[in-house]
């Protein structure tokens, strides 16, 4: 006996998956994973629920829990002409030298990893960011208190 599994991708294509008697783990795992996490869901960020998660529900969700302008913190926009040997100042005036973190997007709105660049406090209202990756178009960050 056999069981067939029909799994709803993202972009709306029907994969459908024999699994064989005896499978059921396969079977189990199979129908967790087609579960995704609503948009909804992400954006609120409340769920206990251990669930599959796309890269653009997670973008979703660090978009709407930490949004740029949010009032807790300093946006920013940038390119290649604004930064001196890869290094960009920002006059933040959050009023505390150490912040809590700056947050960098590039310029297809991508996350940029934090091992990508270093953020070093001047005083409580400047800092540098200092890049190790080639900066193409225009880049988006908020520093955050």
């Amino acid at each position: 006996m056999s069981d067939i599994i029909y799994i709803s991708t993202p972009q709306d294509e029907n994969v459908s998956i024999t699994v064989t008697e005896g499978n059921s783990s396969l079977t189990s795992y199979l129908n967790k994973i087609s579960d995704i996490i609503s948009q909804v869901e992400a954006e609120a960020g409340a769920s206990t629920v251990a669930r599959s998660w796309t890269a653009e529900r997670v973008k979703q969700a660090i978009l709407a829990l930490s949004p740029a302008g949010s009032g807790d913190g300093y946006p920013f926009t940038f390119d290649s002409g604004d930064l001196v040997a890869n290094v960009l100042s920002i006059t933040h005036g959050l009023g505390k030298k150490y912040i809590s973190r700056v947050v960098v997007y590039d310029n297809n709105d991508i996350l940029v990893n934090d091992d990508n660049y270093d953020y070093k406090a001047i005083d409580t209202e400047s800092g540098t960011i200092t890049f190790y990756l080639p900066i193409t178009g225009t880049w988006n960050g908020e520093a955050q208190s």
